[in-house]
Order: structure tokens, then C-alpha cells, then sequence
């Protein structure tokens, strides 16, 4: 395989995010060679960290409601934790 091949199989595995996020960069992570199969391993890493802390965030968010009642400390700390997912999220996105 040629050098432009391995650069083009290493782009689709990162904007695979769109239309594949798990299954192409397995694929290609598997099936390729090289620079190439990091590349593919390395896009599967962020597409699961991406909506792991997505997932998260957003739970932090929603288990925030019923600790407005108890604490405005833990209150506050939840929120925080959930802007700094969410902010990786839109990061690694």
C-alpha cells in the first residue's frame, strides 16, 4: 500500500466519528499495517473517550437536580464536573 493510501485510511478512521465511530477503525485497526493500524486505534480511542464523556457529563448534569435540596457545595462541584466533561467532550470531538 502506498504512502497516500495510509493517509487516507488513517483520515476515514478519525471522521469515521460521523457514520462509524466503533466498527471502521476496528476494521481498519485490524486489517492495516503499521502507522496506519495506530492511527486507526488511536481514532477508536477518542471516538469511545468522546462519548464516555459526553455520557457523563451529562449524567452529572441530571444527577445535579435532587443535590440543589441537600448541599450547595456538592451542588456546585457536580456542575463543575460536568462543565469540564462536557468541555473534553466538545474537545475531543
Amino acid at each position: 500500500m502506498n504512502q497516500r493510501n495510509e493517509h487516507v485510511l488513517s483520515s476515514i478512521s478519525y471522521l469515521s466519528f460521523f457514520f462509524a465511530p466503533i466498527i471502521l477503525p476496528l476494521i481498519v485497526g485490524i486489517v492495516a499495517k503499521g502507522e496506519t493500524s495506530s492511527h486507526s486505534f488511536k481514532a477508536l480511542l477518542n471516538h469511545i473517550l468522546t462519548v464516555v464523556c459526553f455520557y457523563l457529563g451529562i449524567l452529572a448534569l441530571v444527577g445535579s437536580g435532587p443535590l440543589l435540596q441537600d448541599s450547595g457545595w456538592l451542588f456546585f462541584l457536580v456542575i463543575v464536573i460536568a462543565i469540564i466533561l462536557l468541555a473534553l467532550t466538545v474537545y475531543l470531538y
